[in-house]
């Protein structure tokens, strides 16, 4: 179950950066800060979710957060 919890991590923080980078490069709805954010956040997920596989005590405990 952990390993798919952090391929949906990746694929969403993928997804984020995918969306907020074309809203960076066409017209839409969203200012450009708001597009920066959202690639920002999506890069923080995406490098996250490696701690869900994570062995260590606590482990998953620090991703949800």
């Amino acid at each position: 179950m952990l390993a798919a919890a952090s391929i949906g991590f990746v694929f969403y923080g993928l997804y984020s950066v995918v969306i907020g980078a074309h809203g960076l490069l066409a017209i839409v709805q969203l200012e450009w800060r708001a597009n920066i954010w959202l690639i920002g956040s999506g890069l923080m997920l995406a490098m996250n979710s490696v701690f869900v596989r994570a062995s260590t005590p606590g482990g998953l405990a620090l991703t949800n957060v």
